[in-house]
């Protein structure tokens, strides 16, 4: 149980290079709107802001309220702020807040081996929340005589065409080779209904997820399963 009428704000800042993630492990606030489950307007709500713009002004900001569990979230600067603001006139005992964990981050970057799991999942940054300004790298390595199939879902990444310099879109690029571009493939980019699978050529594969501050989606969520194969 919080306080009424009450203000907290938590601050971060790191290195120049540092990024701050947080992932929300509790969430439970007053809500009068209906469902709090379904919670979307939190316009005279408790709520809890997250700031990545040093300006401060909410048309840039995320907020949220109810008990539905926020996305996790990653800044695009070594700065974030996030705020919680109680409006509620009356204390309730069933209404315990929130709760975070946070870390610094230097780099956007995964690596998947076989020799620890044969198949998992992956996703952008934040997802399903709304991805960063950032480039990661994800790297998968495989047994000998072993590929890997990949499968992109609840792709949002970019518009318009992925190749066009001027447009400059964000886009996911893959690779069989570790540091030089495949001829053989294309950029993604955009919206896609559908999922999208890609075969890698050996035990080796690489892709690269690559965003700018012109659009911001939710990203994309990825599984991969490694599978004996010869190398094409």
């Amino acid at each position: 149980m919080y306080p009424t009428r009450s203000t907290c704000t938590y601050e971060f800042n790191g290195l120049p290079r540092d990024r701050i993630q947080i992932r929300f492990t509790h969430f439970m606030l007053s809500y009068s709107g209906g469902r709090c489950e379904e919670a979307y307007d939190c316009t005279g709500q408790d709520s809890v802001w997250i700031y990545v713009d040093k300006t401060n002004r909410n048309a840039n900001a995320k907020a949220f309220c109810g008990c539905k569990l926020p996305p996790q979230y990653m800044s695009d600067s070594p700065w974030m702020k996030v705020r919680f603001i109680a409006q509620s006139l009356q204390q309730d005992p069933t209404v315990t807040g929130f709760s975070f964990q946070y870390s610094f981050r230097t780099a956007c970057y995964f690596k998947f081996f076989q020799s620890y799991a044969n198949k998992g999942m992956f996703t952008s940054p934040n997802y399903p929340g709304i991805y960063p300004s950032t480039k990661c790298i994800y790297e998968f390595k495989g047994h000998i005589q072993h590929r890997l199939n990949v499968t992109l879902s609840n792709f949002d990444v970019g518009y318009g065409s992925c190749e066009d310099e001027v447009e400059k879109s964000d886009y996911v690029a893959y690779s069989n080779f570790r540091d030089a571009a495949d001829k053989g493939s294309k950029r993604l980019c955009g919206k896609m209904r559908s999922t999208h699978t890609l075969i890698s050529d050996g035990a080796y594969f690489r892709i690269e997820f690559v965003t700018n501050e012109v659009y911001q989606g939710r990203g994309f969520k990825g599984r991969y399963e490694f599978f004996r194969g010869k190398e094409n």
